[in-house]
């Protein structure tokens, strides 16, 4: 016979029990713990240039910048926003006076990431420079990227690159698969701003008067827009084409296209000549179909328009001609075809 406390006794089952409980509860809390510990936040990351980007930055504008990263770091529902400064000086001594007024005036959810200047990096918390391969940070935007978008462990929803020498069109590589912002501040005439679109925008303004200019613009065009509506935004727009592009869509006769394409004002003074030149060579004994003639007189009235504006009155000329052949190509193409019809009935 057992005794009153043996392992069958119900006061013996019952601390088992709280024992094994107590267990699983400390196991559950640990393995909770570890989860929230390797959750990957959500953030959004800029990448800022010095000398005609950071200029004449102060605690006011600093200020202004942050606010303006919170409103995007909500927009697109990530936690976090962090800053990275990117130079190609050889260390990172010019970088510290930037770093010192943004980080005086960060918010919780901002911070001051790593930096990156030709040959190294710079972690601004530890005051410490990294000495990297002599080419290091050769390209800015491969090296911003590889360390804050595609990076393991790295769920970035939108970045931006803040940099006054930066080719326009950098947004290429990113339209189809990530949303993102190209601001180009100091630009030195209008010229260089006329092909701005929804990732790229330029502004002569100079300095970081003028990243704060470009930001707002870029948060007023998107403030009806959802992060989902602001990717397919970035899909389907249009931007200013190469003249090999621009060739291959006269070829393709997309008109509907191109109509969009002068109409919204893309094309520059050479894809006015190119489009009169290309459509008079390889359109020219084309019979287009009723839609494509609708958007052909489109494109023809934009055209004569800008030669007329600019007083090449000989091109306008050209372009009404080109029009009445491609209007008697068309009805040439009607008649042939009822004549057919009268054949088979």
């Amino acid at each position: 016979m057992k005794k009153k406390y043996g392992w069958e006794s119900e006061y013996r089952r019952k601390k088992f029990l709280e024992r094994h409980n107590s267990k699983n509860d400390k196991s559950q809390y640990n393995i909770n713990r570890i989860d929230n510990e390797l959750e990957i936040p959500k953030t959004i990351a800029i990448m800022l240039d010095l000398d005609g980007t950071s200029d004449f930055i102060n605690d006011e504008t600093a200020k202004k910048f942050i606010n303006q990263l919170n409103t995007l770091r909500i927009k697109f529902g990530a936690t976090e926003a962090t800053i990275c400064i990117s130079t190609h000086y050889s260390d990172p001594n010019k970088m510290i006076e930037v770093i010192d007024i943004l980080s005086r005036n960060l918010n919780k959810q901002t911070k001051i990431g790593i930096n990156f200047f030709y040959g190294g990096k710079y972690e601004y918390d530890k005051k410490e420079s990294i000495p990297e391969d002599y080419s290091f940070n050769r390209d800015k935007v491969k090296t911003f990227y590889s360390y804050y978008v595609s990076a393991f462990g790295k769920d970035n929803k939108w970045f931006a690159i803040i940099d006054d020498n930066i080719p326009q069109d950098t947004y290429i590589q990113f339209q189809n698969s990530h949303p993102m912002l190209v601001c180009r501040p100091s630009q030195r005439n209008e010229k260089s701003i006329s092909k701005k679109n929804f990732m790229s925008i330029s502004t002569t303004t100079k300095g970081f008067d003028g990243v704060i200019e470009v930001l707002d613009l870029y948060i007023n065009s998107i403030k009806n827009l959802s992060a989902l509506k602001i990717m397919e935004t970035q899909q389907n727009m249009i931007t200013h084409l190469s003249s090999t592009d621009l060739i291959d869509k006269i070829r393709n006769r997309d008109y509907a296209f191109l109509e969009r394409y002068f109409r919204e004002g893309f094309a520059d003074e050479s894809d006015y000549n190119d489009t009169l030149l290309w459509l008079t060579f390889t359109n020219n004994n084309v019979n287009p179909s009723k839609d494509e003639l609708i958007h052909l007189k489109g494109i023809f009235s934009l055209i004569s328009q800008y030669f007329e504006k600019i007083n090449k009155s000989e091109n306008v000329g050209k372009v009404l001609q080109l029009q009445r052949k491609l209007e008697k190509n068309n009805t040439c193409e009607k008649t042939i075809l009822s004549l057919k019809l009268c054949e088979l009935f």
